[in-house]
C-alpha cells in the first residue's frame, strides 16, 4: 500500500475532481454531480444514484443519493464535498445535518447531495419519491478498487493528536 502525506491526498482528490469537471465541461452541473458521486465512492459509499429532475424542477438539476455505513463516514464525505467545491470556486455551499449525520444534505448550484445512513434511507425512500426523474449513468470506472482515498502516512509509534502534541 502506498502512503502519502495529507496535503498530497487533498491535491490528488482535487486533481481528479478537476479532471471530471473538464470531461463534462459542456454541462458543469452534471460534472459536479458526477464529481460528488466519485468522491462518495472514493470514501466507500454504497447504493449511489444520480437523478436528473432538471427538466421538471426550477431549483435542482441533479439529485445525488448515497449511503454511508456510519456517521463518521457520512461526515467525511460531506466534508470532502464541501472542501472540494469551495476549493474550486463554489462559494455558496450549504451543508445541513452533519451534527447527527443520519441524513446530511449538501446543496450547491443546482445539486442536492443526500448522504444517508442505511436505516434513515430506508425510512425516507427518496428514490421512490423522485422515481419519475431519469437516472444518470455513473461511469463504471468510478466503482473500481483504485478509486479510494489515499492512505495518510502516520508513524504508529509516534502519532500526534489533532492539536499537534504527542
Amino acid at each position: 500500500m502506498t502512503t502519502i502525506s495529507q496535503e498530497t491526498s487533498s491535491d490528488l482528490l482535487l486533481n481528479e475532481i478537476n479532471n471530471i469537471l473538464k470531461e463534462y465541461s459542456d454541462d458543469e452541473t452534471l460534472g459536479w454531480a458526477l464529481a460528488c458521486a466519485w468522491t462518495a465512492l472514493s470514501y466507500k459509499a454504497d447504493h449511489l444514484k444520480i437523478l436528473a429532475p432538471k427538466a421538471k424542477s426550477p431549483t435542482c438539476d441533479y439529485i445525488v443519493i448515497c449511503t454511508a455505513s456510519n456517521p463518521s463516514q457520512a461526515q467525511a464525505i460531506a466534508d470532502q464535498i464541501c472542501f472540494l467545491s469551495r476549493k474550486t470556486g463554489k462559494l455558496d455551499v450549504k451543508c445541513e445535518g452533519k451534527d447527527y449525520a443520519h441524513w446530511i444534505l449538501v446543496d450547491f448550484e443546482g445539486i442536492s447531495f443526500h448522504i444517508f445512513l442505511p436505516e434513515t434511507r430506508d425510512i425516507y425512500k427518496l428514490e421512490e419519491l423522485f422515481n419519475q426523474y431519469p437516472q444518470v449513468k455513473i461511469p463504471e470506472h468510478y466503482y473500481t478498487s483504485t478509486n479510494s482515498v489515499p492512505q495518510i502516512k502516520t508513524d504508529p509509534l509516534n502519532v500526534k493528536d489533532w492539536t499537534g502534541h504527542f
